[in-house]
C-alpha cells in the first residue's frame, strides 16, 4: 500500500546510543508527521520525524499489510509474532487435530478481540446457540426403541428423552413429572422417557445393495412406501409395526410391505 509523507508505519529495528525508549521489533504510527514513543511522549515540529531520531534508533519503513514478523507451527501450538513486537498462541485442546490453517485464524482471532476471557466473551456473544440434545439425541430426531420407531419431542433436565411412538394404541404416560428444558410434552398418552442408551437414531432410507447382502439372515424394518415412493411410517404403513422380518433378498422398503 503506497503511504503519504506524513502518514505511515515505521518498525524499531536498533539502537544507535543509550536512549531505550522505542522497542526493537515493534512496529509504531507516524501520524501527521509526528511519532510517540513508548513513554507516550509526542515528537512534534519536525520537518522529517525519523530522519531526526536517526541519531538515536534505526527505523524501518513498513506497509501496512506487513502486520506479521513471522509465524511459528508447531504441534500442537500456532504462534504468530506480530511486527508490532507481541505475539499471539493458539492450541489445540483434548483430541483436536492439530489444524494449522484454524490455528492461524484463531491466533489473528485472539490479536483482534483480545486473549482469554476476552476473546471467549466476545465470541459468546455472536456464537449461534447450539441445538439441545441429549447424547446426540434432539428435538424431532426420529428414533427405534425396543420394538418400535418413535419422535423425540422432549429433552428433561435429568437427562431423559422423551419419544412419542409412532405406534398406534400404545399407552404410556405422557412424559411427566420431571423438568423440560426443550421440547413438549405429549398430549395423547402415547410419549414416554427413555435413556439415551436405550436408543437408537432411525434411517430413514433403503438399505444399498452393500448393505442388503450384509444383513441377509438379520432382521430389520420393512416399511411400505406411499405414492411418492417415500417411507410411510406414521400412517400405520409399517408391517406389522413393531413386528421384525427376515431379509430374503428384497430392499429394506418394498413396495408391498412383504
Amino acid at each position: 500500500m503506497k503511504q503519504d509523507s506524513k502518514n505511515y508505519k515505521v518498525r524499531c529495528i536498533g539502537y544507535k546510543r543509550n536512549e531505550r525508549y522505542f522497542t526493537i521489533g515493534k512496529v509504531y504510527d507516524v501520524v501527521n508527521g509526528e511519532i510517540t514513543n513508548d513513554n507516550g511522549y509526542t515528537y512534534v515540529g519536525y520537518q522529517d520525524i525519523i530522519e531526526f531520531l536517526s541519531s538515536w534508533y534505526n527505523f524501518k519503513k513498513v506497509d501496512d499489510e506487513e502486520i506479521i514478523s513471522s509465524v511459528i507451527f508447531n504441534d500442537p501450538a500456532t504462534i504468530i509474532l506480530w511486527a508490532d513486537g507481541t505475539k499471539t498462541v493458539a492450541k489445540t485442546h483434548g483430541d483436536d487435530a492439530f489444524d494449522p490453517e484454524k490455528g492461524f485464524a484463531v491466533a489473528c482471532a485472539k490479536k483482534l478481540l483480545g486473549n482469554g476471557d476476552a476473546f471467549r466473551m466476545k465470541f459468546a456473544k455472536w456464537a449461534p446457540e447450539a441445538e439441545p440434545n441429549i447424547d446426540g439425541f434432539k428435538v424431532g430426531d426420529r428414533v427405534i426403541y425396543r420394538f418400535n420407531i418413535g419422535t423425540v419431542i422432549a429433552l428433561s433436565e435429568n437427562g431423559k428423552i422423551g419419544v412419542d411412538s409412532a405406534r398406534r394404541r400404545v399407552y404410556f404416560h405422557d412424559c411427566g413429572g420431571v423438568p423440560i428444558k426443550a421440547g413438549h410434552r405429549g398430549t395423547k398418552g402415547t410419549s414416554k422417557w427413555f435413556g439415551s442408551e436405550q436408543l437408537k437414531h432411525f434411517e430413514n432410507r433403503p438399505l444399498t445393495e452393500d448393505e442388503l447382502h450384509a444383513m441377509q439372515g438379520k432382521k430389520v424394518w420393512l416399511v411400505s412406501l406411499d405414492e411418492d415412493g417415500k417411507p410411510d411410517t406414521d400412517k400405520g404403513t409399517m408391517k406389522e409395526y413393531c413386528g421384525w422380518h427376515t431379509v430374503k433378498g428384497t430392499a429394506l422398503y418394498d413396495e408391498d410391505g412383504e
